[in-house]
C-alpha cells in the first residue's frame, strides 16, 4: 500500500491533474498565505526570528510579511508558526487536522530556494496534502495528541521530495525518515491557549525539509518506521488500505474546509446556530436566563467558560457566544477588542452550558452540527440549528468570500497595493516561471 502511494506521487504531474483540483489548491494556498500574514507580526516569533537569523549569503527563503530572508528550514518553521497563531487555518475533517499549514510553508521555502515555478509548487502541495490527509484519515491518533506535527511531517516531506523530482524508492525512504520525527504534542496546549501549540505546525514544516536533506546526506530509516509510528506509537491502528484506495479519483485537497471565524472549527456550529437564532431579533443580553448548546462529542472539550487568555478564547464555546452577542461579530479585530466587553462576555459565558447530543454524534465525521437554545427570563425560548457548519463540502464558501478574506488579512501587512499584486499572482499561480516572483511580494520586496 505504501509503495503504491509512493508510485502515485512520483507518476502524477501537473498536466494530469484535474482543473478543479488545481483551482481548489490555489484557493488553499491563497488562504494559507493570508493566515500566515495575519500572524506574521507575532512578537514571540520576532524574537525567535532574531535568534535564527543567518548571514545574508546563507539566506534563501522568505518569511512572509518580512523583508529578511532565512534558510529554507527556518523560513518554513517561522511561517508554519505564524499560520498557526490565529486559529484561522484551513483543515480536513476526515484527517482531523490542518494539512495545509503543516506543508505549504515547507513547499514554498524549498520552491523559492531552488527557483521552481508555480506548476511544480502546486504539484508538491497537492500531492503532499494527499499523503498527509490520507495518513491522518488512516491512523486515528491516541486521545490527547495534537494532530499537527504527526502525519503533517510526512506530508511536508513528500511535498519537498516531489518538488525535487524523487523516484518511488526515494520517496519511500524520505517518508520513513520523516516518520521518525513525529512529535507527541499535547492537545490541551491549544485548548488552554498555550502558544507553544503553534510550534507543532512549525516543526512539521521544519522536519519535512530536514527529512529531505538528511536523505541527501545519506541518512536512512527502517522501512517499517511509518507503519510502527502510525500503527502502534501514535495510534493503535493504521488502516493501510485507505492509503491507496481510489488514488487519483478525487484529490483530498478538494474536500477540505475553510474558516471565516478565527476559532477552532469545533466551535463553528455553535456560533452559526447562535447567529441563526438571533438574526433579525433584538435580544437584550440582560434578559437571557441561560443558553444551552447541543452538539457533537468532540466539541465538549470547548465548554470551558473561563479561558485563561485570548488564545484560549478561540477554544471556548461559552466565551465565543458571549463575545458574539456582546460585539456582534467574531473577527481578528473583535478578539483584540474583547476586553471592552469582558463583563458582558463573562455574564453570558457563565450561563452557557454545552451538552453532547447523539443526533449530531451520528453525523460525524462528515457533518458537524449544533443546536442553540436561548431561554429568556420571561420563559420564552429561541432556537437556532445548524446541521453542518459552513466552509466544507456541504456549504462551501464562494470564491469571492475566500478572496475577500485573503485581501483583508494581507492588506494589513502588505498594504492595499501589495495585497492586490499578491492576489493576482495567486490567481495565476501556475503561470509563474519562478515562485520567487510571489515570494518577493509576500516578503515586501516589490518596491
Amino acid at each position: 500500500m505504501l509503495k503504491q502511494l509512493c508510485e502515485f506521487v512520483e507518476s502524477t504531474d501537473f498536466d494530469h491533474l484535474p482543473i478543479s483540483t488545481i483551482t481548489h489548491a490555489k484557493d488553499v494556498v491563497m488562504d494559507t498565505f493570508g493566515v500566515i500574514l495575519a500572524g506574521s507580526k507575532d512578537s514571540h516569533l520576532n524574537q525567535l526570528a532574531d535568534f535564527l537569523a543567518f548571514p545574508t549569503d546563507k539566506e534563501a527563503s522568505t518569511r512572509l510579511g518580512h523583508k529578511r530572508k532565512f534558510t529554507p528550514l527556518h523560513a518554513a518553521l517561522l511561517n508554519g508558526a505564524a499560520g498557526s497563531s490565529q486559529e484561522f487555518e484551513e483543515g480536513h475533517s476526515k484527517a482531523l487536522g490542518h494539512p495545509a499549514i503543516q506543508l505549504i510553508p515547507a513547499a514554498f521555502a524549498h520552491a523559492e530556494a531552488t527557483r521552481l515555478g508555480g506548476k511544480k509548487f502546486l504539484e508538491g502541495v497537492i500531492l503532499g496534502y494527499e499523503v498527509a490527509a490520507r495518513l491522518g484519515s488512516s491512523a486515528p491518533l491516541r486521545p490527547g495528541l495534537h494532530p499537527s506535527s504527526s502525519w503533517g511531517i510526512v506530508g511536508a516531506a513528500i511535498s519537498v521530495a516531489k518538488l525535487s523530482g524523487f523516484k518511488t524508492s526515494e520517496i519511500f525512504e524520505v517518508m520513513n525518515i520523516a516518520s521518525s520525527f513525529t512529535i507527541a504534542g499535547f492537545v490541551k496546549n491549544s485548548l488552554q491557549g498555550r502558544n507553544i501549540a503553534q510550534m507543532y505546525a512549525a516543526f512539521s514544516n521544519y522536519f519535512g525539509i530536514l527529512s529531505y536533506k538528511l536523505f541527501q546526506f545519506g541518512f536512512s530509516a527502517s522501512p517499517e518506521t511509518l507503519r510502527v509510528t502510525f500503527g502502534q506509537l501514535l495510534s493503535d491502528r493504521l488502516i493501510e488500505e485507505r492509503l491507496s484506495k481510489g488514488l487519483g479519483e478525487r484529490y483530498l485537497i478538494e474536500t477540505n474546509y475553510f474558516k471565516m471565524y478565527p476559532t477552532c472549527r469545533f466551535t463553528h456550529p455553535a456560533i452559526e446556530a447562535l447567529h441563526s437564532a438571533v438574526q433579525n431579533k433584538s435580544i437584550d443580553i440582560e434578559h437571557i436566563d441561560r443558553i444551552d448548546v447541543y452538539t457533537f462529542k468532540w466539541a465538549l472539550e470547548m465548554s470551558n467558560p473561563n479561558p485563561e487568555n485570548t488564545h484560549g478564547m478561540r477554544f471556548s464555546i461559552p466565551h465565543l457566544l458571549g463575545l458574539f452577542l456582546s460585539s456582534g461579530s467574531l473577527t481578528l479585530d473583535t478578539f483584540k477588542e474583547a476586553h471592552r466587553y469582558q463583563s458582558l462576555i463573562d455574564a453570558i459565558a457563565n450561563k452557557t452550558f454545552v451538552h453532547e447530543d447523539e443526533f449530531f454524534n451520528k453525523r460525524l465525521p462528515h457533518q458537524r452540527g449544533a443546536k442553540v437554545e436561548i431561554t429568556l427570563r420571561n420563559g420564552v425560548r429561541i432556537q437556532g440549528v445548524v446541521d453542518d457548519c459552513k466552509g466544507g463540502e456541504s456549504a462551501p464558501y464562494s470564491a469571492s468570500q475566500l478572496r475577500a478574506k485573503f485581501v483583508e488579512l494581507s492588506t494589513a501587512v502588505l498594504g492595499e497595493k501589495g495585497a492586490k499584486k499578491a492576489l493576482l499572482l495567486l490567481e495565476n499561480l501556475e503561470s509563474l516561471e519562478e515562485i520567487n516572483q510571489l515570494a518577493d511580494i509576500l516578503g515586501m520586496r516589490n518596491d
